[in-house]
């Protein structure tokens, strides 16, 4: 599970996820709009904002897209991946997050 907190509110429009060789990249992930004390005991007790279904991606040139009706003003995103493309690990070298950010501040 990955906890990101913004320092003022985003619109958040994908992510990019670069994970690892031999089935070690995600194959999925939920994500978790404005949960600020979300953790491992919370997964199964609450909906995702939106799931994903992940491709392999080692170059980091697929940007999967979320729907922004449900990113709009995010102030903290948790991403949690479920599975791996059959790895006995899940591995992420890089996560990147698009959006637009804000002028205010927290």
């Amino acid at each position: 599970m990955i906890n990101v907190p913004f320092t003022s509110p985003v619109q958040v429009t994908g992510i990019t996820v670069i994970g690892g060789p031999g089935g070690q990249s995600p194959s999925r992930v939920k994500l978790y709009s404005n949960r600020e004390e979300f953790d491992f005991t919370s997964v199964d007790d609450t909906e995702a904002t939106q799931e994903l279904s992940l491709r392999e991606d080692f170059q980091g040139e697929i940007r999967f897209p979320v729907r922004a009706s449900r990113f709009q003003i995010v102030t903290h995103l948790s991403l949690f991946f479920p599975g791996s493309h059959g790895g006995s690990c899940t591995r992420i070298h890089w996560l990147g997050i698009w959006g637009y950010g804000s002028e205010h501040k927290r």
